[in-house]
């Protein structure tokens, strides 16, 4: 929650402006597990074009923010650009991602990274991704001071 509210003041509002939408908020942790793949997409696979198999298509994380824990192999990219870029998996480090409600919330300032995940022939691999979202009562649209600007950044 304090990674919250460092959001809305970045974004110029106080804390409590996005705080409330997490009274009762809809977070949870999933377990990823990524067996042996016999057909695995390269790493280069452009986006839309599928040779192999992933271990997770392309797609943004749906809720506000989302902190990753991986088990230290690699498989995570991230595009940018129309470029897939591979994301280090040091074993114990967390990873922070925004999400589409905090792209909505900021007015599309801090964009929600696509990303997905490699399979693989030779490693098995293991991720635990907490989603925190707001509740689903909470209202999705750019703060006051975000709309202030004619334009997004």
């Amino acid at each position: 929650m304090a990674l919250v509210g460092s959001i809305a003041r970045a974004l110029g509002e106080e804390p409590e402006v996005l705080l409330r939408s997490f009274r009762d908020h809809a977070s949870y942790l999933r377990l990823n597990y990524y067996p042996l793949c016999d057909d695995p997409s390269p790493a280069d696979t452009p986006t839309g074009e599928q040779r192999g198999h992933l271990g997770i298509s392309h797609h943004s994380d749906a809720g506000a923010v989302t902190i990753l824990l991986q088990d230290g192999q690699p498989g995570l990219q991230v595009e940018r650009n129309g470029q897939w870029h591979d994301i280090s998996a040091s074993r114990g480090a967390i990873l922070v991602n925004i999400g589409d409600v905090v792209q909505v919330w900021s007015n599309d300032r801090y964009e929600a990274p696509v990303h997905r995940v490699l399979a693989s022939q030779e490693r098995l691999r293991y991720s635990a991704p907490f989603f925190l979202n707001p509740s689903f009562e909470a209202s999705y649209a750019p703060l006051a001071s975000v709309t202030r600007d004619a334009s997004p950044r």
